[in-house]
This record gives C-alpha cells, structure tokens and sequence, in this order.
C-alpha cells in the first residue's frame, strides 16, 4: 500500500451506515449513560475524543484516556468503560478490560473484529450487547489508520446524533498544504475540532513525517508560540475550526509572523456534522503532504525496535 486510499472514506462511511441497526444502536446508547471513560491508542483515539466530545454535548461528563493513563487512574464512582479498539487484540487494550472489570466499572467495547479477545472478555463480563461490532471496512488499512476511524466516527455520530446521513461529511478536499515536508508541526483544535487537529498531530508522528503536537489556540498563546522562534520558517500550522470558531481564528492569523502562515482548515457546520467534517478533511490534506515525504510507512519498513516497543508489556 503506497497511499493512505482517503478516496475510499466516503464508500466506508455509506457501508457503515447501511450496516447499522437503529435498535441495537439505541441499546448499546443505553448502557453507555452517565459518565464515560473512553480508552483507546494510535488512530482510535482520533475517536476517543470524538466520542468523549459527543457524549458530553448529549448531557453527561466524559473523558477520553489512553490505555496507560487509564490503568494509573481511579475514576469517579458510577463512571463507565468505553473500550475502543480496531483489532480487539492488541494486550494495552485487552489488560485494560480485565483491569476495567475488576475495578467493578461497567465495561463496554467497540471492535471491528467479530470474536476478538476483547470483545470476548467485555462480553463475559456483561452481556452480548455491551460489544459492538461494526465489522471491518472493505478497504484495509495498513499501519496508519484511516478506514477504521472512518468506521468508529460514523457509529459514534449515528449513536448520539442520529440517522444522519453522515456519509456526505467524508467528501471534503484538502486545504492546500504546502508541497513540502516541515520540519515542525502544530495543529490546532478545540471542541468539535479537537478530534481532527489529534488525529493530524498523531498522523504526522506515526509516519515520521515531522515532530508534531496538537494544542489550542488560547493554550498555544500561553508560552508555547515560543517554539517557532528556532523553527521557522520549517513549521506548518494548521488550525481546524467550525463555523463558530472561524472569527478567532482568523483574528489569531492576523497577529501570526508572516513567515509562518496559518493554514485553515474549517467547515459551515457545528456538532458531529462539523466533527466527522473536519477529520476527513484532515486526513486528505495530511495524505497530499505525507506525498511530500515519500509515502506512508509499511509493516516492512517499521524499525525492529519500533516493533518490540509495541508489543512490549507493561
């Protein structure tokens, strides 16, 4: 695989969709009331924070964790465990259920893989309906995800948002990046922006395209804007922002030096709409820059010690 195939997002997204049953999806709503814990690692947690997002603007508090930083917290009494994960598989987050169960929190997964040792063990735990499986997308993803954050954001949209459609959000264009690899990323996203600047900070680590980070704009403001001074003019900034957010943004552009341009990202809509908006926009105009850079990595040209960091157990 040479590219991150962004054209297909649209196609997964319909595929979802036409896949979901409204009433397991109200069912599986239902258990996820009140407080929420949503863990996951790598691409899902580009919908951690999506789901942690939505769950909030639906009524109750949430919290999107990675796997490591759930294992060394205690959460508040009546909190419940969303366990994100594409494979169900890797041990960060099959420990984390075991973890979650024993803790006595109520645990609930979201898979792509019928049958795997996650959904297995939330399932024993609880019931058949506190796992639930979107099945995997048609077009696979290699080592940076793309479809199968397609996958999670659609369910996560349908299930506190509606029937939509959603399908239309993953058919963006790029933004225009410059045609060259930074030296330096920032991305910046709050709110229902928040998931989308993650996932394009996260995509230009995973692909060891450029030291990158995601930040907002009022905390960039406070000290880190000194970060620039030594790596401009190699810095990309780009901010992704919804209708409401666009003003500032472009207020915040205004004051920026010259020689390191704001690059936007934005969308005409709020809520899920603009979320799922913004993320596929993101990772299009990230493709278009990863080109710059050669290409996405492979399993075959991941370092061996990268590897053995990956499936080392804590």
């Amino acid at each position: 695989m040479t590219a991150l195939n962004t054209s297909f997002m649209r196609e997964t997204a319909a595929g979802i969709e036409s896949s979901l049953d409204p009433g397991r999806v109200e069912r599986f709503r239902s258990l996820l009331d009140g407080p929420l814990a949503i863990v996951a690692s790598g691409g899902s947690f580009t919908t951690a924070l999506l789901w942690a997002h939505l769950h909030e603007s639906a009524g109750s508090p949430a919290w999107a964790m990675t796997p490591h930083a759930f294992s060394q917290r205690l959460l508040p009494a009546g909190t419940r465990v969303l366990l994100l994960s594409a494979s169900g598989h890797h041990h960060d987050i099959v420990r984390n259920a075991e973890l979650s169960i024993e803790r006595g929190y109520e645990t609930r997964a979201v898979t792509c893989r019928a049958g795997s040792p996650l959904g297995e063990r939330v399932g024993r735990a609880a019931s058949p309906d506190a796992v639930f499986v979107v099945g995997e997308p048609r077009h696979a993803d290699d080592v940076i995800a793309v479809q199968t954050i397609v996958a999670f954001a659609v369910l996560a949209a349908r299930t506190y948002a509606g029937p939509g459609p959603w399908a239309p959000c993953f058919e963006g264009d790029t933004c225009g990046l410059p045609a060259c690899v930074p030296r330096f990323v920032v991305a910046f996203g709050a709110g229902a922006a928040e998931p989308a600047a993650v996932d394009f900070a996260n995509k230009c680590q995973e692909a060891g395209l450029a030291a990158a980070w995601q930040t907002d704009l009022r905390h960039f403001a406070h000290g880190q804007f000194m970060m620039l001074s030594s790596a401009m003019p190699d810095a990309l900034l780009v901010a992704f922002a919804t209708r409401s957010q666009r003003m500032y943004v472009e207020r915040f552009a205004a004051v920026l030096p010259p020689t390191t341009p704001l690059h936007r990202i934005e969308v005409e809509t709020e809520g899920a709409a603009a979320a799922l908006s913004l993320i596929a926009r993101g990772m299009r105009s990230f493709e278009q820059l990863l080109a710059c850079g050669g290409g996405p990595p492979t399993m075959a040209t991941l370092p061996a010690w990268g590897r053995a960091v990956y499936e080392l157990e804590p």
